[in-house]
C-alpha cells in the first residue's frame, strides 16, 4: 500500500482519491504516511508541515519511512534540509534509509536536479 499509494501521488494519479478519503484514515502507521503525501500532492499544503513536525520530534537518523516519502515529493527546500541533517548523524539502519531515499529522489528527478539542491547552503 505504502509505495503503491506514493506512486499515485507522484503520477498524481487521482483514480485512487475517492478510495483513500473513504478508507485512508483506517490503515495503519505506514499506509498513513503515504496518504498524507499523497493528500500534500493534490492541495492539503498541512500534509508537508505535518510530516516535517512528526521526523523532528522523532528525532534524527533513525530508520523513518518519513525520508521515503521526502524522496518522492517535489518540494525541495524543506526536505533536502531534513536530508541533511539526517546525513549528520545516521547510521545502521537509519542510513540505509536516508541512501535509498536519496537513490529514489535522484532516480525520480534527476541526479544533477538532486546534487544541486544538496549543494545549496542554507
Amino acid at each position: 500500500m505504502f509505495d503503491l499509494i506514493n506512486e499515485a501521488a507522484l503520477r498524481r494519479d487521482e483514480s485512487i482519491r475517492a478510495q483513500l478519503d473513504l478508507y485512508g484514515d483506517s490503515f495503519g502507521p505506514t499506509p498513513s504516511l503515504a496518504v498524507r503525501h499523497y493528500r500534500y500532492v493534490f492541495g492539503d499544503t498541512s500534509q508537508l508541515d505535518s510530516l516535517l513536525t512528526q521526523d523532528a520530534n522523532e528525532g534524527l537518523g533513525r530508520d523513518s519511512l518519513i525520508l521515503i516519502i521526502f524522496a518522492y515529493m517535489d518540494e525541495w527546500d524543506k526536505t533536502i534540509i531534513r536530508f541533511k541533517e539526517h546525513a549528520k548523524v545516521a547510521d545502521g539502519a537509519g542510513a540505509e534509509v536516508l541512501h535509498k531515499a536519496i537513490s529514489i529522489r535522484s532516480k525520480i528527478y534527476g541526479n544533477e536536479r538532486f546534487q544541486s539542491a544538496w549543494d545549496q547552503k542554507k
